[in-house]
């Protein structure tokens, strides 16, 4: 996943704080995930967190 455009806000289109907060906590677990701070597990737990039921 790609979340520099986000990060150097060349994004262009419009999108509500609730999308941007969940992109940001995304973005974030990716960036854990990636300095293996986070297992794979966690990480998917996480998302299960973000996009599961409400």
């Amino acid at each position: 996943m790609q979340c520099k455009p986000i990060k150097e806000k060349k994004l262009k289109r419009h999108q509500s704080r609730q999308t941007r907060a969940t992109q940001g906590r995304l973005c974030a677990a990716w960036d854990r995930y990636g300095k293996k701070e986070i297992s794979t597990s966690e990480l998917l737990n996480e998302c299960c967190r973000l996009y599961g039921p409400v």
